[in-house]
């Protein structure tokens, strides 16, 4: 058997047209297993997989996507997409869309919440919507948890856990323009 397993996340966004971005993260298991004898000789030796069922698959989506929050990412300042090294500190390519980087939206970052997860999938309900209160573009989203995770634009606190670019171009937004995004994170794939 052999444990592999991808996650998916995919963003979509609606304003004028929209789709997804994905990435993948795989994560394989298992280990190796030794006999010996009473003498110390290694008598077999063999490396083993597991496989991560459905309810795993459930239990880990339901027990890692809590107290997540989704902010904008804006083209001001824009130099190039999400990278591996990413934190919510330190993202040099990208700038969260707020008060200093146009658009801005009303209130704050938007509460993630998730239908329990099943079949291995996790999906935001209901999907996030955001109001400019500016004119601006939008490149794409990402979203923060973790321990110190905050619904405040531009706080630096919690873990970055995704950030995508959207797939069909940027979202231009005038004022009062609303920007509805779905998510969802999948571990079929």
């Amino acid at each position: 058997m052999k444990d592999s397993f991808n996650i998916i996340s995919k963003f979509s966004h609606s304003v004028l047209a929209g789709e997804s971005v994905c990435d993948k993260l795989r994560v394989n298991g298992g280990g190796r297993v030794q006999v010996r004898d009473e003498e110390g000789n290694l008598v077999y030796d063999s490396p083993w997989k597991n496989m991560v069922v459905t309810v795993g698959k459930n239990q880990l989506l339901d027990g890692g996507l809590t107290g997540c929050y989704m902010g904008l990412i804006s083209s001001d300042g824009y130099t190039t997409g999400a990278a591996a090294g990413d934190t919510m500190a330190s993202h040099d390519g990208w700038c969260e869309a707020s008060d200093v980087h146009a658009p801005n939206y009303t209130g704050n970052r938007q509460t993630c919440v998730f239908a329990a997860a099943g079949s291995g999938s996790k999906a935001l309900d209901p999907n996030l919507t955001f109001v400019s209160t500016g004119t601006g573009t939008i490149k794409g989203a990402f979203i923060v948890f973790g321990a110190g995770a905050s619904t405040t634009k531009k706080d630096t606190n919690g873990v970055l856990y995704c950030a995508g670019i959207f797939t069909n171009g940027d979202a231009a937004l005038k004022p009062n323009y609303s920007l509805t995004i779905s998510y969802d994170s999948d571990l079929n794939a």
